[in-house]
């Protein structure tokens, strides 16, 4: 075998031993904190999330850049994949209502072997989401070769400081056929409140 061909063999074996050994490394959590949809920013007073109830924040993986929207249940949609899970007790940090502030550390670090695509945390408000609950998608971070001993990738998932955290904005929404026997119960008990009348 010439010199050549060797080189280009051991080359060859030394990038599928990299492509193989290739890892996602993300440390995750929240710079500042989350608020109710309807709080008011207190700067780091009462009134958060977490001083009223306990809360579930994931990691979640997404084949793409765009944080989707999550079924009845509150499980990820088609294509994306929970990689991670922390539940918040209850109270903040010290108090505040930053409740992921978690002392300022991003405590969390998630690594597996390294897929292409996105990560981005997603809150709800209580532990157990049901249709009607509050929940917050993060903004996306695109996923990179982080081999140890590489520094993690810091994902944070607020998007303003400046208002010390973001809001629960989004809710989740029942199946059509929750809004039809929904729907039915309420017909029965017009038709009950109508006989009695």
């Amino acid at each position: 075998m010439n010199s050549k061909l060797s080189k280009w063999i051991v080359g060859l074996m030394a990038a599928g031993a990299l492509s193989a050994n290739a890892t996602i490394s993300v440390n995750w959590g929240f710079g500042w904190g989350m608020y109710e949809s309807t709080a008011v920013d207190l700067g780091g007073g009462s009134g958060g999330v977490a001083e009223n109830s306990a809360v579930l924040w994931q990691l979640i993986y997404s084949p793409d850049a765009a944080a989707d929207i999550v079924d009845a249940s509150g499980n990820p949609t088609a294509g994306e994949s929970i990689l991670a899970t922390r539940t918040t007790s209850l109270g903040g940090s010290g108090g505040f209502d930053a409740f992921l502030y978690d002392g300022g550390s991003f405590g969390s670090t998630y690594t597996a072997a390294f897929t292409a695509g996105y990560v981005y945390i997603r809150v709800f408000q209580d532990t157990t989401p049901t249709a009607g609950d509050k929940y917050y998608n993060s903004p996306t971070l695109q996923l990179v070769d982080i081999t140890p001993p590489a520094t993690p990738q810091i994902l944070d998932g607020n998007t303003d400081s400046a208002t010390q955290g973001d809001k629960l904005n989004l809710t989740i929404v029942p199946e059509p056929g929750t809004f039809a026997f929904l729907g039915i119960g309420g017909l029965l008990l017009a038709v009950r409140r109508m006989r009695r009348s």
